[in-house]
């Protein structure tokens, strides 16, 4: 038999408790944080299948790239759509607006010659609500 285990990663990206476990409710779980964490706990919701909005599909040709990429999206809803650029920690350093887009398949041109060698995400965003995300190496 299984049981859920929990670790606790400092925003200091290290480990601050290894095993949080059992958890028997959220009080026991809030216990297990640092004091003066200040930990305030939330009402979780349901979401149904009906909420969830499907996921565009997305691809990044030529990989490695120099520069230059086209990227090809297949979007299954009309929406507006935003190419993001991020760095290995989730900062982005580029970012693209493509306006409100019918469903379908679109491709779209990028230069990425002045971002520095290195790997990178990809993500698109519909209405605001990042959709799919893929790697980028950029290699000169």
């Amino acid at each position: 038999m299984a049981y859920p285990t929990y670790c606790l990663i400092g925003p200091d990206n290290k480990l601050k408790n290894e095993d949080i476990w059992p958890i028997a409710s959220m009080s026991s779980f809030v216990s297990a944080f640092p004091a003066g964490s200040d930990i305030q706990t939330a009402q979780c919701a349901l979401v149904s299948i009906e909420e969830h909005r499907a996921t565009a599909r997305l691809s990044i040709f030529p990989m490695p790239t120099n520069g230059p990429v086209s990227v090809d999206m297949t979007v299954p809803t009309a929406g507006v759509l935003r190419l993001e650029l991020l760095d290995p920690l989730g900062r982005m350093v580029h970012q693209e607006s493509l306006g409100k887009r019918p469903a379908g398949q679109i491709r779209h041109s990028m230069d990425l010659a002045v971002i520095g060698n290195g790997n990178y995400s990809l993500r698109l965003t519909m209405d605001g609500v990042p959709t799919s995300v893929r790697p980028v190496m950029i290699v000169r």
